[in-house]
This record gives structure tokens, sequence and C-alpha cells, in this order.
């Protein structure tokens, strides 16, 4: 799975850099080309599975690496929560653009926050779990837990001492700086794409109730500007929506 979601994301960085017309490139583009690099990385951190876990740790098969892999593998792998808040930028995006009928100059104008929200939480919760040791073997990977696995962890201790060498409370930080904001993701993205599926339901009833299907048919056949401009934006976000359930609901699925 891992193989095959760096070569996904590989494919997507691919078409989006080299083959796509730089000067079509919109903020949709640039926000997969960013959740994308995020995802290739986390990807190749996965793949590597047990080698860069510790020469030695018992019970665990191909480890050759050393504490130093181990945080590398496991901060690279931390990028996947960046992958997570993506999927919520182009969420946000599509509120904007569908809800709220944005246009290109506007969105672009806040398209560094979009990023940047994603990055920072990847970046972040890297740099904090660095900083406190929380990196080490869990399972097989390297990723945030107490080490070695199984030892008491002070905040679930009755005197409050630890016996773990490393990443003491590592199950809480687990939470804090991944499973909750990921819960919080999904709530969010699903809370957000039900916004846009409610805007184009109504989009939708406006259009039916306005332009009978047999005005259309004689639009196209007088070629109505006006009437067949209405038709075009309604596919429009017909196709816009179906973009955002697809993007989402991958993210869903996978998730």
């Amino acid at each position: 799975m891992a193989a095959a979601s760096a070569i996904g994301s590989s494919i997507i960085i691919f078409l989006v850099t080299v083959r796509g017309n730089q000067k079509k490139h919109g903020t949709y583009q640039r926000l997969v080309l960013g959740m994308s690099i995020c995802d290739f990385f986390a990807s190749v951190a996965w793949f590597l599975t047990t080698w860069p876990i510790p020469e030695g740790t018992p019970g665990v098969y191909g480890a050759v690496g050393n504490t130093n892999t181990c945080s590398a593998q496991a901060f690279f792998a931390q990028f996947s929560l960046s992958t997570v808040w993506y999927n919520a930028s182009l969420a946000l995006y599509y509120v904007l653009v569908i809800v709220k009928g944005w246009k290109n100059e506007e969105i672009v104008k806040v398209e560094p926050l979009l990023h940047g929200h994603a990055i920072a939480w990847g970046l972040g919760t890297g740099i904090a779990s660095l900083s406190l040791t929380l990196f080490n073997q869990v399972g097989w990977d390297c990723w945030i837990s107490a080490a070695p696995l199984g030892c008491q962890e002070s905040w679930n201790s009755p005197d409050g001492t630890t016996t773990c060498e490393r990443g003491d409370n590592g199950s809480l930080y687990q939470w804090a700086f991944y499973y909750a904001p990921l819960w919080f993701v999904i709530v969010l993205t699903s809370g957000l794409m039900y916004w846009v599926y409610i805007t184009v339901r109504k989009q939708q009833k406006r259009m039916a109730r306005y332009i009978p299907a047999s005005v259309v048919a004689a639009a196209k056949s007088t070629k109505s500007a006006q009437v067949q401009n209405s038709v075009a934006s309604q596919k429009d976000y017909k196709r816009i929506a179906a973009q955002a359930a697809a993007y989402v609901g991958a993210f869903l699925v996978t998730w």
C-alpha cells in the first residue's frame, strides 16, 4: 500500500509540475500538489517498514538502523498529518468556490494560509516529537511511542514515575499529535462537504424552477445565450461538486 501510494503521489507531482500547463495552474492544482508531496514523504517512510528500527530490537525482523534512522522515518511519516490537513484545505476551497462564489483573485489571497496551515501541522508536531524523544519503534515501523514498548508511562503510574527510557507518555502524544487532529478533520471535512452538497442541490432546484427542461431544449435550438450560459453554469457546479465528492470521499475511505 505504501509503495502504491508513493507511486500515485509521484505521478500526480509529475503531471502537475512537468506535464501540466503552468499558466492554467490554479489554487486547486497547487493544493493537490502540496498534498501529494506530503503524502510522498510519508509513503516512502512507511515503505521502509522495519529497516530504520535500531538493530537488535527484540522481536523485530529486518531492523538494521539506529535511533537516528528511526527518528528520521517517524519524522517523515508524521507528514501524513499534513496530507490530512490538505484535505481540509481542499474542502474549504470547494466551500469558497461553490458556496461563497469566490473568484480566483479572492482565493489566491488566502491560498498561502491553506498551504501553511496544512504544512505547519506535520512539521510542527514532527519537530515537537523530536525534541520530546517521542519517535521510537512501534510495531513494524517507527512513530510516536514510549520506549521500550510496554514501559510504564508516568501519566498512567500511581506515583507519577516512569520506566520509559524515551518518549514518556507516548500514548497520550499519539492522540494529541495525530488521532485527535485526524478525527477533527474528518468531522470538519464531512460538514463542509455536506454544505457544498446542500448548496448544489439548492442551485439545481432553482435552475429547474426558473428554466424548465422545455425551455432549455428550445434554447439549444435557438442558441439563446442567456439560457445557455445558465445551463453551462449549472454544469460547472455539477462538475466541481462531483470532483469535490470524489476527493473527499477518497479521503474518508482511506482514513
